[in-house]
């Protein structure tokens, strides 16, 4: 299948690295052979969450707050997303209706974790009905923690988790997860793989409200309990070379716009 070439799109370089690579406006570079597939790559800004593949401002729901930066790099002007699981309503950035087309997925988020109690969504694309249900990526509380990945093949749930895992409390992560429709599931800790799983086939190509920090069923539900700083998605499965590298840099494909 031929790799869809998309424009570019730019934002302020919000609650990135400081002294590495551009430090004004951003773009992505196209040439990089780690944007085959990229179908979002959203930065969490001070006021907006921005995906610069789609150009998409990201609706804020609930009451989602952005912090004051991240003090493990700290530089002015640069912001955290996060929520609070306290909230009745829940938080949440919605970014419009995800669709796989490839079969493939991999997704990639840098998060700090601030409390653990129940579900904590990061990343979804679920609503709860049929024809409308793809993935869940999440965080199941308690003490230890498991991350826990849902997919949907042919319409029934296949589910990978974690098990005995203790997640630290305000620190940086990098997670993510991979589906190979020929192979099956992985998730990443750290750029490295943590559990894997062989359920094989395409991802349902359903339409599902793609949404961060929590899951979108007519309105936010299992809110993420944490901060976030981006969050990268790609119609293909990234090898576990590629989960590394990104981790060692998640800048590798911006560049100043």
């Amino acid at each position: 299948m031929t790799d869809l070439i998309l424009p570019n799109r730019y934002a302020s370089r919000e609650c990135m690295y400081p002294g590495r690579k551009p430090m004004g406006n951003v773009k992505i570079d196209w040439s990089h052979p780690m944007t085959r597939g990229l179908t979002n790559f959203v930065l969490m800004n001070t006021a907006t969450p921005i995906d610069l593949v789609t150009g998409e401002i990201g609706t804020l729901v609930g009451t989602p707050e952005y912090g004051g930066g991240d003090p493990t790099y700290p530089s002015p002007g640069r912001s955290w997303f996060f929520t609070y699981v306290s909230t009745l309503s829940g938080d949440g950035i919605l970014l419009g209706k995800f669709k796989n087309t490839t079969g493939d997925l991999t997704v990639i988020t840098k998060v700090k974790w601030t409390g653990f109690s129940a579900i904590h969504n990061i990343v979804a694309a679920d609503e709860s009905t049929a024809g409308h249900r793809v993935f869940q990526f999440r965080l199941d509380g308690g003490n230890p923690q498991d991350l826990r990945l849902i997919v949907f093949i042919g319409g029934s749930a296949k589910q990978l988790v974690t098990t005995g895992s203790v997640f630290p409390l305000r620190e940086d992560q990098i997670v993510g997860f991979t589906h190979d429709s020929a192979v099956g599931q992985n998730i990443y800790l750290e750029g490295v793989s943590v559990a894997s799983a062989s359920d094989t086939g395409n991802i349902d190509p359903d339409p599902s409200e793609l949404s961060l920090g929590c899951r979108y069923d007519s309105g936010p539900k299992e809110p993420f309990n944490g901060n976030m700083s981006f969050m990268g998605s790609w119609q293909r499965a990234l090898s576990a070379g590629e989960h590394l590298s990104f981790k060692n840099d998640p800048e590798l494909f911006l560049v100043d716009a």
